[in-house]
């Protein structure tokens, strides 16, 4: 991670992160206002790779993923909700009853940041390189046999096959995603 990313990591999670509603097809515009104002805000998008109509030539076109929704920070201490509320476009702030939720920094990054939101197939994703071999003792972590621990047989892409010794008195193979299946102590 290089430390404009860390830099900008450590300033999202700093702040206390609300939820506001918009009208349709208005973001971008708030979003504009708000940061004229000195107001964090994010719009995060989806990013498409799509044939032009009536062309054979592909665009890379950005959509907001949250529809009518604006993400907006601010720092600690009162929050001044009043000041987005009378931005026009607003409707409102997203909670529960007459409480806003507060959504908490990390969230927020790890969601901008998601690689599911590139929908283009130009970016390619992370592979998960496993820490263990044919042979060794691996812990279980998804799914029904979470806890129980076995000896990797085979491990093929992503997918590994793991002999489980004591599985209601007998052992079992059972294929395992390669992320979901770490080296035991």
């Amino acid at each position: 991670m290089n430390s404009t990313v860390a830099i900008q990591r450590d300033h999202i999670e700093s702040l206390q992160w609300f939820l506001f509603r918009v009208k349709p097809n208005t973001e971008r515009t708030v979003q504009a206002g708000l940061v004229k104002r000195g107001i964090d805000a994010i719009v995060p998008e989806v990013t498409y790779n799509m044939r032009q109509r009536h062309s054979r030539k592909r665009v890379v076109r950005s959509y907001p993923a949250l529809r009518s929704a604006l993400l907006v920070g601010f720092e600690s201490g009162p929050v001044p909700f009043r000041e987005v509320l009378d931005a026009p476009h607003v409707h409102g702030v997203v909670g529960f009853s007459s409480f806003a939720a507060r959504i908490r920094g990390s969230d927020v990054y790890d969601f901008i940041t998601n690689p599911k939101l590139d929908k283009t197939g130009l970016r390619s994703e992370a592979v998960f390189v496993p820490d263990y071999v044919t042979g060794d003792t691996v812990l279980l972590s998804d799914g029904l046999m979470t806890g129980f621990k076995g000896t990797v047989v085979h491990t093929a892409g992503r997918v590994t096959k793991v002999l489980v010794p004591d599985f209601m008195g007998r052992s079992c193979e059972v294929d395992v995603r390669v992320d979901h299946a770490a080296k035991a102590a």
